[in-house]
């Protein structure tokens, strides 16, 4: 009975997919999580051959959905895609085929239909469980992203409307501490609306609409609504961008990156220091650098400033979106962003474009 020799031959039969699964994935993460996988689904296999003896062929997700829902949790927390579900079941399913060679094991025509039959319903309903859950995730994320949006929103308007009223009644004068509140609190309103238009435009229009452009326009666009951010937290700004400096790329996906980029180090530089917007051309690239003053970061956490919905030190207004965006931005038009740590002093955003669209893509520059 083939379920027999599957038992009996488990840990053969084992080695020989971790090897296949192995060759096939080409790289170790893939073959070690689907080596944790294997076992669950050997047993899987064996159970619906035994079932199969003795009831026949049940219909296609008939084990019921709470068993494949198990499965494709397993394979998504394993970090596997739904094609390196599909290769590791037909890994198993050749190295049973050789493992049954080998031995000397007869595999008749009606066990080969069987196993088949197993494999075949085994990877709809694994990869069904995978799809059902990937979609409750993703579907999750998106209403914990719309609910940030909505919580930060709420909280600004609080706050301006609160504001508002005890200037309106006149319990507090209109230029006092309560006006700057008021102010403060429109800033951080239309500076989440911003960049959350900016995110819904790179997601609705994935393709970047380039255009000759003169740099020293565009940062002049960007510096206007942060000057009067920057002097209220007693930060100075420095621009040093020649006017000569130019390229080709998409203008609001440049203005959203770069307005960002600025926005972010002017909330996390200390007061009394500065935010430097530099940029230069480099043969065929134009490098653009923002420079704060927040105090460097901590070690090792230098990417994990562009994960959506991270947030770096004690400032925590807005959604935690911009360097993500201000990424996404970039590299729409070809380019790339990358920080660098100054240990005490601060960080330098550094984004790497190509001067003419189109263009091989630039490697990450190392800032100056």
């Amino acid at each position: 009975m083939l379920s027999d020799f599957l038992s009996g031959n488990r840990q053969a039969i084992h080695e020989l997919s971790r090897r296949k699964v192995a060759a096939d994935a080409g790289s170790a993460p893939d073959a070690e999580a689907w080596n944790q996988g294997l076992p669950e689904v050997f047993d899987h296999i064996i159970a619906s051959l035994q079932r199969a003896a003795k009831y026949g062929f049940p219909a296609a997700g008939a084990d019921g959905g709470a068993q494949a829902t198990q499965r494709g949790e397993k394979m998504l927390r394993l970090g596997l895609t739904v094609s390196q579900v599909v290769q590791g079941y037909s890994a198993v399913c050749q190295s049973i085929t050789e493992a049954a060679r080998e031995q000397g094991f007869v595999i008749s025509a009606d066990e080969f239909h069987t196993i088949n039959r197993v494999l075949d319903l085994a990877i709809a309903e694994a990869v069904t469980g995978y799809e059902h859950l990937h979609d409750g995730i993703v579907a999750k994320a998106e209403a914990l992203r719309l609910g940030m949006l909505a919580h930060e929103l709420r909280n600004a308007l609080t706050n301006v409307t609160l504001a508002h009223l005890m200037i309106r009644d006149g319990l507090v004068g209109a230029r006092g501490e309560t006006s700057a509140v008021l102010e403060k609190g429109l800033r951080r309103m239309t500076d989440i609306i911003d960049r959350s238009l900016a995110e819904v435009r790179l997601h609705s229009e994935p393709l970047a609409e380039p255009r000759r452009l003169r740099l020293l326009d565009l940062v002049d666009e960007v510096w206007v609504t942060a000057s009067s951010e920057a002097k209220s937290r007693g930060i100075s700004l420095l621009v040093q961008v020649a006017s000569e400096v130019g390229l080709e790329a998409d203008p609001q996906h440049l203005v959203s990156a770069l307005s960002n980029l600025v926005q972010n180090a002017i909330k996390f530089t200390k007061p009394g220091t500065t935010v430097c917007l530099r940029a230069r051309e480099l043969g065929d690239q134009v490098l653009i650098e923002v420079e704060d003053g927040c105090g460097g970061l901590p070690p090792g956490r230098a990417e994990e400033l562009f994960r959506p919905f991270t947030q770096e030190g004690k400032d925590r207004s807005g959604v935690g979106l911009g360097l993500a965006i201000s990424r996404q931005a970039i590299e729409r038009n070809g380019g790339t962003l990358t920080v660098r740590d100054l240990a005490g002093k601060g960080c330098v955003f550094t984004i790497t474009l190509p001067r003419t669209a189109g263009k091989t893509p630039p490697a990450p520059a190392v800032a100056s």
